[in-house]
């Protein structure tokens, strides 16, 4: 299985796979603010590939910990079924 990662001074947590990865973003837990968006300002979990973010707000950890051994597009479908309901107005489109 693998493990979350945190680099050094980074705010968020990694999960690196075969040519994407997730990261998780809680920074709204630590009290950090970042930017003027208010609609923005909660944990959200990013499915990242080839400089395409695909941002669902919330802690999607879990989840995504189960499907990444399937791979990205078990992981773009898990995206794409919560896209409507949970999508970041920072997410690139599917």
């Amino acid at each position: 299985m693998q493990k979350w990662e945190t680099k050094k001074g980074a705010l968020n947590q990694i999960l690196l796979g075969d040519g994407f990865y997730v990261s998780y973003n809680g920074h709204a837990q630590e009290g950090v603010l970042y930017g003027l968006f208010a609609g923005d300002r909660n944990e959200e979990t990013a499915l990242v590939k080839d400089g395409k973010y695909f941002i669902l707000n919330g802690d999607w950890r879990k989840h995504y910990e189960r499907l990444f051994p399937d791979g990205w597009d078990t992981c773009f479908s898990f995206f794409k079924k919560r896209n409507k309901r949970y999508v970041s107005s920072w997410s690139d489109k599917p």
